[in-house]
């Protein structure tokens, strides 16, 4: 429900509507769902899907950083949304385990896809959420669905080592740090994480855009290597290594 104060705002309340209405046709399983915007008098509300579970961010609280394998799946789900998004021209700008949302079947949905921004939030979410903005945002250059691949380094950093990559007493400490600073990798802050995670954390979180994944679909396709059962891993591993020997029986023949 929007609060009175914006609602007095009528280029506001019009932008809201028409891009909930937009938001409302984004179909996709890794987006939370947008039934109809409405109002009733001067009162305007959104109808959404229920998420019985609640965010990352909930589950995080109560248990602690999450197992890998779990991780693993939540950040495929949430990268599987981000390529839809990307595949419409839309950036979220503000992904996060809070806005990362859980069903009552354990996938995760991406919340507040497309929906309208006041300046004044705009400006509050930047100070409130300095642990997850890519070093463009920080430093308010021209932002394109590579901030979201960062943001989502961030928050897989978070789901599997408990904290967030970059910490400090204030929030430009943390904001220069999101600029200049490398984090410890994920499998030394926690040495249960494999390596080969750790190395898709840091190549999300990369400061420059185009050293990181370049779309959502290049980070599925990583994950999804990790997350085949062992014995196929293996067979894809066989295989490879059998062409290897009939390329090299190939040359010398």
């Amino acid at each position: 429900v929007l609060t009175h104060e914006l609602t007095k705002d009528p280029a506001f309340v019009a932008k809201f509507v028409a891009e909930a209405r937009a938001a409302a046709k984004l179909q996709h399983p890794n987006v939370v769902q947008v039934f109809d915007v409405e109002h009733d008098g001067d009162t305007y509300f959104i109808a959404m899907e229920l998420m019985h579970d609640g965010s990352l961010e909930d589950w995080l609280k109560q248990n602690g950083a999450m197992p890998v394998d779990r991780a693993l799946r939540v950040v495929a789900d949430a990268a599987a949304g981000l390529a839809y998004a990307e595949s419409l021209d839309i950036v979220h700008r503000d992904i996060k385990p809070d806005n990362l949302m859980l069903d009552q079947h354990g996938a995760v949905k991406i919340a507040d896809l497309g929906l309208a921004r006041t300046e004044a939030e705009t400006e509050e979410k930047m100070i409130g959420t300095p642990h997850f903005m890519a070093p463009e945002q920080v430093l308010r250059k021209t932002v394109d669905h590579r901030a979201d691949l960062y943001a989502l380094g961030c928050t897989f950093y978070r789901l599997v080592t408990g904290r967030t990559p970059f910490r400090g007493t204030t929030v430009k400490d943390i904001l220069r740090a999101q600029v200049k600073d490398e984090a410890e990798p994920a499998h030394k802050a926690r040495p249960d994480v494999p390596v080969e995670v750790s190395a898709i954390i840091q190549k999300l979180m990369a400061k420059e855009p185009n050293d990181r994944f370049q779309t959502a679909n290049e980070l599925l396709e990583q994950l999804q290597v990790l997350l085949q059962p062992p014995a196929k891993k293996g067979l894809w591993i066989a295989l490879a290594a059998a062409g290897v020997l009939v390329a090299s029986g190939a040359i010398y023949w």
